[in-house]
């Protein structure tokens, strides 16, 4: 009877801890603003729909009287949202965060003005089945150039808030995590632009590039990671992956990362370069069980080959090795039977997540808070190139084991969950999964909560 007491307490505790922090994560959610008029045929029946996502104008975060509306529409990045009634699309705009758009119906024609106005126009003349290839290439470039003004403004906006978030995290990952803002958004330019043949493929590879790199080319290489990952760890990681590889097959293991890192040293403009893509290949090093470490470090001491920093750094590491593995069709059962003595939060992530690099700060902060805690903590790296899990779980303060899934270790994840999103967190107790989608770190005590209301139940049922 008291564990059912206290169980009860427990579960309401979180019930209302949950619903508290639900409305506030929505509440923060940035959101683009459209009003405007619809003739009253539609009025109560129309839907904005974005993404994978519908929303009833009249009924849900808006209001609508006598033909008018107001319409709150949650977006992350530059989307476009379609006014849709009875199955028919009557307008689509493109909007970013905090932006407010407007769009008024005169005898079923779209009129726009506020953000992007021009460009929704564009857009809804070629909806109208007008010949958009009819247009001028000069007004065709001025639209082009209005698309990159939205997005570079979408880009600043999810910049701000990202380093806001990100403040105290380590430069290399608030680099990391503006050059993924700018990647995607840039993909979707392109993919809009050749959609609606806004562009030709030529003019489209410039806006690509202007919007992926909106500003000089000496200073990006000089202070963005995006310069970095594109043109020096991708292709030096390929040609030290083979490097590494040949004197692999000569069993000389501690010689194939060394002679990888003396490679990158000759090519990289800088010693910053070296010291990154060697801190990669280091990394490398401390995952792979046949290479020994102590040996690697050792020739890296006396070739002086990385800055002293970098050295003291993976002397550290030595003393106490970095937890960096590979998961095997073996490791979820083992950490089933570990959960049976205690409790086991997991997270899932991907390096090109936006959302989960934002995560990372609070996890970390979790970690220490809960250090004293019977709680381990588990990082599952999914669909991201090695090379670049290696360099980002490369944090001092990262005490999570962290493990790297390819896709075979994806396809055995999959037979005890299913992950669709990212970050996702469950957690393990008892031998089983007892929460399949809990709370994100950045939800601070409802989080420190559960596990630990999760810790006594453990206790408590290993006592009777």
């Amino acid at each position: 009877m008291l564990l059912g007491r206290k169980s009860l307490r427990f579960m309401l505790a979180v019930v209302v801890a949950v619903g508290i922090n639900c409305f506030e994560a929505l509440a923060a959610r940035p959101v683009a603003r459209i009003s405007g008029s619809i003739a009253a045929s539609y009025d109560g029946s129309v839907v904005a729909r974005f993404g994978d996502a519908e929303m009833n104008i009249a009924t849900l975060d808006a209001h609508c009287y006598g033909g008018r509306f107001e319409v709150e529409v949650p977006v992350e990045q530059t989307t476009e949202v379609m006014l849709c009634a009875g199955g028919e699309v009557l307008a689509r705009l493109l909007v970013a965060p905090e932006q407010k758009a407007s769009v008024e119906f005169v005898d079923g024609v779209p009129h726009f003005a506020g953000a992007n106005a021009e460009i929704n126009l564009a857009m809804n003349n070629y909806l109208r089945k007008m010949n958009f290839r009819s247009f001028t290439p000069s007004y065709r470039v001025e639209l082009a150039e209005q698309f990159v003004a939205v997005l570079d403004r979408s880009i600043e906006i999810e910049r701000g808030r990202m380093l806001r978030e990100l403040g105290d995290a380590p430069a290399l990952l608030q680099r990391w995590a503006e050059s993924e803002i700018r990647y995607r958004n840039a993909g979707y330019a392109v993919e809009y632009l050749r959609r609606n043949s806004l562009t030709d493929s030529v003019s489209t590879a410039t806006l690509y590039d202007k919007s992926r790199f909106p500003f000089d080319h000496d200073e990006l290489i000089s202070t963005d990671y995006v310069e970095y990952v594109a043109n020096v760890v991708r292709d030096s990681y390929i040609e030290c992956d083979r490097l590494v590889g040949g004197l692999r097959a000569q069993r000389d293991y501690a010689g194939a990362y060394v002679a990888a890192i003396e490679r990158v040293a000759k090519t990289c403009s800088s010693s910053e370069e070296c010291d990154m893509i060697g801190t990669m290949l280091l990394n490398m090093s401390i995952s792979d069980t046949r290479s020994p470490f102590a040996e690697v470090m050792e020739l890296i001491h006396d070739r002086q080959l990385l800055s002293d920093e970098v050295i003291a750094r993976f002397d550290a590491k030595r003393r106490g090795r970095a937890d960096m593995r590979r998961f095997t069709e073996h490791t979820f059962e083992r950490l089933l039977a570990e959960s049976r003595s205690k409790v086991i939060y997991v997270d899932v992530w991907a390096t090109w997540c936006p959302p989960c690099l934002r995560e990372m700060k609070h996890l970390r902060k979790m970690e220490k808070r809960l250090e004293n805690e019977s709680i381990e903590f588990v990082s599952l790296c999914v669909s991201s190139p090695y090379a670049q899990w290696a360099l980002m779980v490369d944090l001092p303060d990262n005490r999570a084991a962290n493990y790297w899934l390819d896709d075979r270790a994806q396809a055995e994840l999959d037979r005890y969950i299913r992950v669709r999103s990212f970050p996702r967190f469950f957690v393990l107790s008892g031998g089983e999964i007892v929460n399949d989608n809990v709370q994100w770190p950045s939800s601070n005590k409802l989080i420190d909560l559960i596990l630990r209301g999760y810790v006594e139940l453990l206790n408590q049922s290993r006592n009777e």
